[in-house]
């Protein structure tokens, strides 16, 4: 903090919130400690050291934003608050006049000495269900003892060596006893219904009403004689209250939160003030930038590997893989153990021990056999899928298991560890259920939904054990010496505040609101039902609370921030992100889309290398149904060529073309889910060089920076873009255009000139055939015939 100023200054320290919530535990801090040993009055803030651990929220980022959440909602929590208040005001009011004065009941209490335990007892004596007769029965004490069956005579007799005038006296008292949980007056009424409205002991409340009779100073009725009017007047009444105040309005309190954490984080992310086409496109970009190419398996060549491969890709083995483990599992589900009987010294055998023992070893080698199948037919290639490597750890954790199982039968070995422990390898078996996701799509939204999650919750959870944290060293130093009453009639045991662990374990119990009215009331006992009044020995600690009111608003106010709000948002996360999940399926490019440019990339680039030739486009395209390619069944049936609308998609993607003519799987995928879901609205000016326009805002720093991190995996360094693949496509059409045009011209010159030479050919032969008839009828005719041929036969050359 010192640093802090001097660095900063106090304007600049002091103008950021977080740090005045800094500043203001430390002081808290130095003044509790101060105040321990000098200043009286200020020994109270010790308990205000709990709240040192806030410190840690200047250092999150993450957590502020649930914390910011949580302030800005108060207004709209103090209206719900308001509208519950009225509500269960009415509520009490009616139950007061209903049910006030008659819930109380007569009870013995038998103090922490005499009852041999930790902690005092309190017996019901239901057969005294009048006030009067209770106070009047309290003076013959030792023959009501006698007459409980509790103790035979001696429960409240003092224990053996007692000595009163040094210990302090001991003794039983018959008390008439007015129970927390009750209508007595409208604040007992309000505590009653906050009970109720969390579902916790609402039921008991409910009998107990039920029961009671309708003059004031009476216990609850004896089984069978209830007024049947007034029992179903108290039914209605809870029932009522626990639809419209524990399911509706108190529900309320969550929606407010869920609603203004989701505003929030809209507003931080720039969602906001984005229109609907672009938080589609930003869905988008999310689906698309998480996707990678896949690279093919060659299939060997072996006479024994390619066999073995051949196999494990088969169809039947895979569903033969599914029908052994869900016949595992129905294995394993079968087990059960039976209760050692009754002067027994060792567990009875289980009849099918030896079968579930033969069964699980035959599957575990059956899975040990699908690996080295695998092994064999895949080779290293087996580990560079993500289910192989999960189903591998699976095999191994099978064999340490059954291995450690025949080590530690029958012999007894010393281990740091609870040997226990190891059946939690058996787990590993039961996740082999994970594999039927590959082939269920509704199973695959849902895990996926979980991993989604996981950073939103992991800030919401990390709040929760803060607030624990908080609440259990607050308790430690208001309810500490507290002794958890047992038979107090406050459902059984419960760990105390004595030690940080058991308060820990206790604030995360009652988060989910397990038991918290029962410990509230605990710690809400006052004398004559503790401390020395009730028989303790004079060294004893005085184990009272310190008041009714420090219990009501400490453990309320921990069920409004930890169970009310806490947990009903981690709720919220989960089920916002399952809606942004089931939205992506209604896009216009969804997951299937994209797994069939995953599937449709792996052919032309089947070693993963994210690069293929910018030729193979229009094959890539035409392959792909829209919205991502241009596939038209129809045209392709009829022979029709779709180069046109390959060119024209390619122009509106606007997609760089690498060095050597390469095109990339992220900024081809990017492009082609740019192009199909680019609406008007959100256009760039220039829409072909930047495509959508996003807001100035987070989301979209993190998307950009998120795909050039991508980028940068294949070094873009060395790849520089050279044109676009549309012009690249367009030149290489023109390019082929024009050489069959040459083509086309050289053989039309071609067969000219063969047709020029033909002519002279034929006019060569037909001369020289001329030629030599003449010459053969000038030699038959004789020499003066001969002499005029030249004259004719240059005439045919000419």
């Amino acid at each position: 903090m010192a640093i802090k100023l001097l660095g900063l200054g106090p304007m600049g320290y002091f103008g950021d919130r977080w740090n005045d919530l800094d500043f203001a535990i430390v002081i808290i801090g130095w003044m509790s400690i101060g105040g321990s040993s000098q200043i009286g009055p200020l020994k109270s803030l010790r308990t205000l050291r709990a709240l040192r651990p806030l410190r840690l929220l200047s250092k999150v980022p993450s957590m502020q934003l649930v914390i910011e959440a949580l302030i800005r909602s108060l207004p709209a929590i103090g209206n719900v608050t308001l509208i519950l208040g009225v509500f269960w005001l009415v509520f009490a009011i009616l139950g007061v006049q209903v049910f006030g004065g008659v819930l109380s009941s007569c009870v013995l209490f038998v103090p922490q000495p005499l009852a041999g335990g930790a902690a005092p007892l309190l017996l019901p004596m239901t057969a005294y269900s009048n006030k009067a007769v209770c106070e009047e029965m309290a003076a013959n004490l030792d023959e009501i003892v006698n007459s409980t069956g509790f103790a035979h005579g001696s429960l409240c007799a003092p224990p053996a060596g007692w000595n009163t005038s040094s210990a302090g006296e001991v003794r039983c008292r018959l008390l008439w006893r007015h129970d927390v949980s009750g209508f007595d007056n409208v604040g007992y009424g309000l505590l009653t219904l906050v009970e109720i409205a969390t579902l916790q002991g609402w039921s008991r409340i409910m009998y107990r009403a039920m029961a009671a009779q309708s003059s004031f100073g009476q216990g609850p009725a004896v089984p069978g004689t209830e007024n049947l009017w007034k029992k179903g007047i108290a039914s209605i009444y809870f029932f009522v209250f626990v639809i419209f105040g524990g399911f509706i309005l108190l529900k309320f309190f969550a929606g407010v939160v869920i609603d203004k954490f989701n505003r929030l984080r809209d507003e931080r992310s720039g969602m906001a003030m984005m229109t609907d086409e672009q938080k589609e496109w930003v869905e988008t970009r999310k689906l698309v930038q998480v996707m990678r190419p896949l690279s093919r398996v060659v299939p060997p060549k072996g006479f024994i590997r390619a066999p073995m491969y051949r196999f494990v890709t088969h169809r039947f083995f895979e569903y033969m893989m599914m029908t052994m483990i869900m016949i595992n599992i129905a294995v394993m589900a079968a087990d059960y153990y039976e209760p050692i009987p009754d002067g027994a010294t060792t567990e009875r055998e289980k009849p099918a021990k030896g079968t579930t023992d033969f069964l699980e070893l035959f599957f575990t080698f059956f899975f040990i056999f699908e690996a080295v199948v695998k092994l064999i037919g895949f080779g290293l290639n087996y580990f560079k899928n993500a289910w192989n490597v999960f189903d591998f750890i699976l095999v191994l954790a099978s064999i340490f298991d059954i291995v450690t199982g025949w080590i530690l039968e029958g012999v007894e070995i010393k281990t740091p560890f609870n040997p226990m422990l190891l059946r939690l390898l058996r787990l590993a078996k039961v996740a082999r259920l994970i594999r039927l996701i590959r082939s269920a799509s509704g199973l695959r939204t849902m895990l996926k939904t979980i991993s989604l999650c996981l950073p939103a919750l992991a800030n919401v959870l990390s709040l929760l054990g803060l607030c624990c944290l908080i609440f259990a060293t607050v308790g430690m130093a208001l309810f500490g010496d507290i002794v958890p009453q047992e038979h107090l009639g406050y459902g059984g045991t419960w760990p105390a505040f004595d030690t940080f662990p058991n308060a820990m374990v206790l604030m995360v119990s009652m988060a989910t609101s397990e038991r918290w009215p029962d410990i509230m009331r605990a710690c809400m006992v006052v004398e004559p039902f503790c401390g020395k009044k009730a028989g303790m020995m004079e060294y004893a600690i005085d184990d009272c609370s310190q008041s009714y009111g420090t219990a009501v608003v400490f453990f309320v106010l921990y069920q409004l921030i930890g169970s009310l709000l806490m947990m009903n948002l981690t709720v919220g996360v989960v089920v916002d992100q399952f809606s942004s999940t089931c939205i992506q399926e209604s896009m216009t490019v969804t997951q299937t889309h994209v797994l069939e440019f995953q599937e449709m990339w792996q052919r032309l680039d089947p070693d993963g290398t994210y690069f293929i030739s910018c030729h193979y486009l229009g094959k890539l395209i035409s392959s792909m149904l829209p919205p991502l390619g241009v596939l038209d069944v129809e045209k392709r049936a009829q022979g029709t060529s779709q180069y046109c609308d390959v060119l024209q998609r390619l122009e509106d993607a606007w997609l760089p073309v690498r060095g050597h003519g390469q095109v990339q799987f992220q900024e081809t995928l990017f492009a082609l889910a740019r192009t199909a879901t680019r609406p008007t609205s959100v256009l760039d000016p220039e829409p072909r060089q930047t495509g959508q326009r996003l807001p100035e805002c987070e989301l979209r720093h993190t998307l950009d920076k998120q795909m050039r991190r991508n980028l940068d995996l294949r070094e873009y360094k060395n790849a520089p873009v050279e044109w676009n693949a549309h012009e690249y496509l367009a030149a290489q059409m023109m390019q082929r255009t024009y050489r069959g045009f040459r083509a086309r011209e050289a053989l039309k010159a071609n067969d000219q000139r063969k047709i020029k030479e033909m002519r002279i050919s034929t006019a060569f032969r037909l001369s020289s055939t001329l030629l030599t008839h003449s010459i053969i009828a000038g030699v038959l005719s004789g020499g003066s015939k001969l002499a005029k041929q030249p004259t004719a036969s240059s005439h045919v050359f000419s």
